[in-house]
């Protein structure tokens, strides 16, 4: 009986020993690490930026075109995606919307209001997508600490050919309802020196 327990403790120790040795720091983005998330096929259009401030990161980008109900005007949206491997994916989604039909830089917001809607402010959220499906596994909203510093820059819109091009930079914080995740997608991503060009499509 003393030798069973013996071998009990031992192998419960040798257990939380190793649990210790894997244990994750809250806040620490174990998931976002280099070549976890592929860009795809790019067939539409691309997306680059410093992710974390050292991930290279890479992403299939694709805009489209959205006239507001309310205004009736005319603006254009974009998609930036990437993809992790194996058969149950996630897809990391940046969805910047209300983007005016026009070069010029402009402030990110977080709160989508088409009623207030200001021209010089676009709206984007970023979250992972479990599959192909909608169901949301993580959420972030742009950071209100960051507001004054990110931007997303229209450098070039041909509105003939359907292309555009621009920079952006963008803070993150963890949506609320899904804070007990942040420790593992981390709680503020951001991407930083940010290019894109994509196609602009009636999707």
């Amino acid at each position: 009986m003393k030798y069973f327990l013996s071998l009990l403790l031992m192998a419960w120790t040798f257990v939380a020993c190793k649990h210790d040795a894997i244990e994750v720091i809250p806040g620490t983005p174990i998931k976002l690490v280099p070549n976890e998330y592929t860009p795809g096929l790019r067939e539409f259009g691309w997306a680059s930026a410093i992710k974390l401030d050292s991930i290279d990161w890479q992403a299939s980008a694709k805009g489209g075109y959205f006239t507001s109900s309310l205004t009736g005007k005319k603006y254009v949206f974009c998609d930036f995606t990437t993809h992790s491997a194996g058969s149950n994916f996630l897809r990391e989604d940046i969805f910047i919307q209300l983007i005016p039909l026009g070069c010029g830089t402009y402030r990110i917001n977080s709160e989508t209001n088409e009623s207030l809607h200001d021209e010089n402010t676009l709206y984007a959220s970023c979250g992972l997508l479990l599959g192909e499906g909608d169901e949301h596994v993580m959420s972030w909203n742009m950071n209100p600490d960051f507001f004054e510093e990110d931007y997303f820059k229209i450098t070039m819109i041909d509105t003939i050919s359907d292309i555009l091009e621009g920079e952006f930079s963008m803070h993150l914080v963890a949506d609320s309802v899904f804070k007990a995740n942040s420790w593992i997608y981390a709680e503020y991503p951001c991407f930083k020196k940010g290019e894109f060009k994509c196609q602009i499509a009636p999707w």
